[in-house]
This record gives C-alpha cells, sequence and structure tokens, in this order.
C-alpha cells in the first residue's frame, strides 16, 4: 500500500498533483460542504499494483503468419489474447489501447502501419491495432512492454486448446525457466 503521508513532498514526484489535490480537497472550504465527511478520516490507501509491476515483465510472441485484408496488413502470432487478455484489450478495459510493441528480431527494419493478432478466429484476439512497427517477417519476435502484471494471470489460458506460455525470469543475471508451456493434457 502507498500511503499519502509517504509521498516526497517535492514537485519532482509523479504523484504530487494527486497529494496536492488532496490536501486541497482535504483542507479546503469544500470540507464544510460535506459535513464531517473527511473530520478524522484515515489515510486514503492506493492498490497501485499494475503502477508498480508493469515495467516488470515483457511478453514475447513470435510471427507466424501475414496476410492483407481490406487494404490493412496484419501479422499473426503465436500468442495473444490467451496469454495476455489484457494487452488484447479486453480485460476490464472500457476503451481498448495499444500497449508499447516492439521488434526484438529486427528493430532496424523499415517501419509499417499494421495490426498485430493473436492466432485465434476471436476478433478481439489483437495485440496491436492500427500500430507502427519495423516490418516483422516470419519467425520474428515482437515484444509487448508493461506486461508485468495482468499477463498470465488474467488470461484465459488453455482457451481453444492452445498451450500456455513459458515464464523466463532475469535472477542475478541469469535468465531461467520459472515455468514451463503446458498443454490441456497436463492438466487432465
Amino acid at each position: 500500500p502507498l500511503f499519502l503521508q509517504n509521498l516526497p513532498a517535492d514537485g519532482a514526484n509523479h504523484l504530487a498533483p494527486l497529494r496536492a489535490g488532496w490536501h486541497d480537497l482535504h483542507h479546503s472550504g469544500r470540507q464544510a460542504q460535506h459535513g464531517d465527511l473527511f473530520t478524522g478520516c484515515e489515510p486514503i490507501v492506493f492498490e497501485l499494483g499494475r503502477f508498480l509491476t508493469a515495467d516488470a515483465g515483457i511478453y514475447v510472441t513470435r510471427v507466424i503468419s501475414s496476410k492483407a485484408s481490406r487494404g490493412k496488413t496484419f501479422f499473426v502470432m503465436d500468442g495473444g489474447l490467451h496469454h495476455h487478455l489484457a494487452a488484447a484489450g479486453t480485460f476490464g478495459a472500457g476503451l481498448r489501447s495499444n500497449y508499447a510493441l516492439r521488434n526484438v528480431s529486427r528493430p532496424d527494419a523499415p517501419k509499417i502501419r499494421c495490426s498485430v493478432a493473436g492466432p485465434s478466429c476471436n476478433p478481439t484476439d489483437l495485440l496491436g491495432v492500427d500500430v507502427e512497427l519495423p516490418r516483422p517477417e516470419h519467425g520474428d519476435l515482437i515484444a509487448v512492454l508493461k506486461s508485468g502484471s495482468y499477463g498470465f494471470t488474467a488470461s484465459p489460458l488453455l482457451f481453444l486448446g492452445r498451450q500456455t506460455p513459458a515464464e523466463l525470469v532475469r535472477h542475478n543475471g541469469k535468465v531461467i525457466l520459472g515455468r514451463r508451456p503446458r498443454t490441456i493434457v497436463d492438466f487432465n
């Protein structure tokens, strides 16, 4: 938990506006308008899970095919909403927005405007819609940044019988297998 009184008071902190807004609300004439709503209240606690952990993970998936449809270019990946529902924009999102994507295999390739789709037939299985990306080729690895939360644990694993992703962990400068891929047979 993050307690407002523990936030640094300097203006460089990106939560300073929140601190200032709370202070203004709590100590202004609005307090009188709301009766004893703020009198003797406890500190506000925010659960900032994604804010704190998103940068701690990257989801990586491989290009398995490409196609053109209705004047748009699509790159189909071996992973999608069944591994990273939040990146597909269907995990509690009112409005869909793209996560940052990187072509880690060919970062210097000429850029192309495209959509990045998962392998299922579900129309929401899109990791990126109308994004600019160094042109992927079959076999390239595409990274979905800020995937340190709501990936594996918040996705419909084994959706349509597809295997779970492997999870690699960097520990003491080494990359180790944290969790191996599993198929539906492993759970029966």
